[in-house]
């Protein structure tokens, strides 16, 4: 199958775009200097795939059904065959030489336990423990075990030499820790490649100067980049909000409230779970976290010395649905956190939850209908707004149970990726001879906008 789009950049330098380019999301870029290439990124369109699968009612059996179905190209020398459900078949050569991971969100990872395991992939240190626990919490499944794959991981301005390539991979801002550019420098040019990324996390627009993505920008304005391939997710009907306005927000929502508060948002933004524990400690609430979450973070905390959360154990406390059967993960994770001082509660409780922000309640909603979680109880929605058919079904189900427990919602959300205003800076800071609107449906009103 060919890639969405091709570039040629010069008689020896190419690039094939397969996944991401009119889309958002699913980045695999593939770029080629003579007889050598390595990849970008292993994602998948999720909107894509959730036109034809619905978890976990009906999932993806078979890798080969993504291929058929179109949600996936197939990239030469990229993808391992199976022996059995559970054993990758041998490496094999190929031209690819390596795969170098942006940040560990799906849609830029849903792909990498079907690489060639003759392929190293590269990823940075904080994103392979964030990879780690989450396979450690996760079922095996058929087709998807990651045996025998070679890791690599690096920090910021860790040079990777790599056949005709030299990878600098240097820290953004995104709404996950372990997030990097990259500047490639190939005998014809210097390609740089954002991610994802933004200016406004939680440092906040009036000190950009020192946020991790322009330490990426300074890093590219020092050479002559002959491309720039740039995310532009967000293009209509953006909210503008920076981490520092959605903890003023959360705090204006829970400084009149001495009920519960249901909170979801995604369990690797740390960002955000920083803002809850900020408002939390002000206001003297307790945070529960669901155990995977909680997980999670733990093993962030304990093994990235560059990762600070105030995980104090007089505001957090750790939940999990009642069950009869426990899996080994939870019963070890759940003793140790008690072992550590955090409070272990079982859903459903006779204990008060009031003043507590009940963190990932999606998994606990009968639990917490059975509850009877105290009179004006409200809930924080604080995640990207829907992008599909399928998205806007799941909100809808969602608000029909906050109904039926009489608890109105807020939407109270930062966006993980950059808004044009800035991305025009960036253009201006860098000023590449060309650049390239990835992760976007609107890529060629963008680059327009941007004077290209």
């Amino acid at each position: 199958m060919e890639p969405k789009d091709k570039l040629q950049l010069t008689r020896d330098l190419s690039i094939d775009i397969y996944g991401g380019y009119r889309e958002i999301g699913g980045n695999i870029i593939v770029i080629r200097f003579k007889d050598e290439a390595i990849t970008l990124d292993l994602g998948l369109n999720l909107s894509l795939k959730n036109r034809f699968y619905t978890w976990p009612a009906f999932d993806i059996e078979e890798p080969h059904e993504l291929f058929r179905l179109g949600i996936a190209r197939v990239v030469p020398g990229l993808y391992t065959e199976w022996v059995d459900p559970y054993t990758p078949n041998e490496p094999y050569e190929t031209d690819i030489l390596g795969v170098f991971i942006s940040h560990l969100h799906i849609d830029h990872t849903f792909m990498i336990p079907q690489i060639n395991r003759g392929i190293p992939i590269f990823m940075g240190e904080a994103a392979k423990i964030i990879y780690d626990a989450k396979r450690e919490v996760s079922r095996r499944r058929r087709y998807w075990v990651d045996d025998n794959i070679i890791f690599k991981t690096f920090r910021s301005y860790h040079v990777i030499k790599i056949g005709s390539f030299k990878v600098t991979p240097v820290h953004v801002d995104h709404s996950i820790p372990g997030a990097y550019g990259f500047k490639i420098e190939t005998p014809d040019g210097v390609i740089a490649y954002s991610g994802d990324y933004r200016l406004h996390g939680a440092l906040g627009e009036h000190e950009i100067s020192s946020s991790l993505t322009m330490d990426f920008i300074y890093s590219l304005s020092e050479d002559e980049v002959s491309l720039f391939i740039t995310e532009g997710t967000k293009f209509e009907d953006t909210h503008i909000m920076n981490e520092k306005d959605v903890e003023e927000k959360i705090r204006y929502l829970l400084d009149k409230c001495d009920a519960t508060v249901l909170a979801l948002f995604s369990e690797t933004d740390i960002d955000r779970l920083r803002s809850f524990i900020n408002v939390a400690k002000k206001l003297g609430w307790e945070i529960m976290l669901p155990l995977r979450h909680f997980y999670i973070i733990k093993k962030l905390i304990e093994n990235d010395p560059h990762i600070k959360v105030d995980f104090d154990q007089s505001i957090i406390s750790v939940y999990c649905r009642r069950k009869t059967r426990y899996e080994r993960w939870e019963k070890d994770v759940s003793g140790k956190a008690m072992d550590e001082g955090y409070r272990f509660i079982t859903l459903p409780t006779k204990q008060k939850i009031n003043k507590t922000i009940l963190v990932g309640f999606l998994g606990v909603r009968r639990e917490l209908m059975k509850m009877n979680i105290p009179i004006g109880s409200i809930a924080i929605l604080s995640y990207s707004e829907p992008v599909d058919e399928e998205s806007e079904f799941q909100l809808d189900k969602l608000l029909s149970w906050l109904k039926c427990m009489n608890v109105p919602s807020f939407r109270v959300h930062s966006s993980g990726h950059i808004y044009l205003r800035d991305l025009r800076e960036v253009i201006n800071q860098v000023k590449p001879k060309d650049i390239y609107i990835i992760h976007s449906e609107f890529p060629d009103e963008i680059k327009s906008w941007l004077g290209y």
